[in-house]
């Protein structure tokens, strides 16, 4: 998923023979693995036992794309290639590697190698797809997506990045139907629920807030779609559910200023309740002291509030921030 979308790495040791020999340091540390962490103690352990073993290779390297150690991934992945040269599944490592490396030719060629090996293969051509789609090249990020979904027509990524490959040359009805196709093929895919939620809100159409119900549903705690959802309350005029998202966000996060920010908003427009919209506003600016309309919004407050020392004060902080805002001057008028 596109939360993202391409791959992994790290290498410990190299052996080069299956018994160890004394003065080999490589060899020395893969039998001195007692305190080394699970995961790798059980490959390294294997490795120790069978030399000969390119699967083995694979996962090792496959370890070190997950704590970012791309060189010693790379070194795997060659053993493996050396003891196994005909394996599609170790090319499509290999790929991972260089575009982490960010070597997409060589990630490129990789792919195509694999193809060759095993054609009727999807992923290859979701991976090619992937890196022309992080190229910019959406036509052929499409076309190798296109096979992809020839060979494999249950394939939620393929469609997902063809979506969002048609999102990307602002064809929206294109993008939305092909998101639509990942999440009935996958209902816990938790990216095209979110794209097709803010693509339905872009168009002001209340099913977004179907979309973004079904991510939560899947990440309740994440404060982004709390956010994004609390939006959609608010710009659907359901500000009672809105306000309880932006709550909820703050006791998940109370650094998160937007929720912050737009409680106060709340506050100030819908329930007219000016010292709670001050206290939002006010802990919006600790969080962030360049938020103009923070500034703006707390002014009004006060000047609502006939405090007008403050209100002038916090006017002319919009001002600092951005001069000739017309805002913030209206209110400095209304003053004098």
């Amino acid at each position: 998923m596109i939360k993202s979308a391409i791959f992994f790495f790290f290498f410990l040791l190299t052996l080069v023979a299956c018994n160890p020999k004394a003065g080999d340091k490589n060899l020395q540390e893969v039998v001195n693995i007692d305190s080394q962490p699970g995961k790798i103690y059980s490959i390294n352990k294997q490795i120790f036992q069978d030399s000969t073993n390119a699967d083995l290779f694979n996962d090792r390297a496959r370890y070190y794309v997950e704590i970012e150690d791309y060189n010693s991934a790379l070194a795997d992945i060659n053993r493996a290639l050396s003891l196994e040269a005909t394996n599609p599944t170790f090319f499509l490592t290999l790929s991972d590697i260089y575009m982490l490396m960010r070597e997409t030719d060589k990630a490129k060629e990789s792919l195509f190698k694999a193809i060759e090996l095993e054609e009727m293969n999807p992923e290859p051509f979701v991976k090619l797809g992937s890196i022309h789609l992080i190229l910019t090249d959406y036509a052929v990020a499409i076309d190798f997506l296109d096979q992809a979904i020839f060979l494999d027509r249950v394939n939620p990524q393929a469609f997902f990045l063809k979506g969002f490959a048609y999102l990307e040359t602002g064809d929206t009805s294109r993008a939305i139907e092909n998101f639509q196709v990942a999440v009935q093929q996958d209902q816990e895919f938790l990216d095209a629920f979110i794209q097709l939620g803010a693509l339905y809100a872009g168009k002001n159409n209340p099913i977004a807030l179907d979309y973004y119900k079904n991510a939560l549903d899947l990440q309740p705690e994440d404060v982004d779609l709390l956010y994004a959802m609390g939006m959609a309350y608010q710009h659907y005029n359901e500000e009672v559910k809105a306000a309880e998202k932006y709550s909820e966000i703050l006791r998940l996060d109370s650094g998160f200023f937007k929720a912050h920010y737009n409680l106060g908003y709340l506050y100030l427009i819908y329930y007219e309740d000016f010292a709670s919209a001050i206290g939002h506003f006010s802990k919006t600016l600790e969080l962030k002291p360049d938020y103009l309309e923070a500034w703006y919004n707390r002014g009004l407050c006060f000047e609502i509030l006939e405090k007008t020392d403050s209100a002038r004060y916090d006017y002319k902080k919009a001002l600092d921030i951005q001069p000739n805002y017309p805002k913030a001057i209206e209110g400095l008028n209304r003053l004098d």
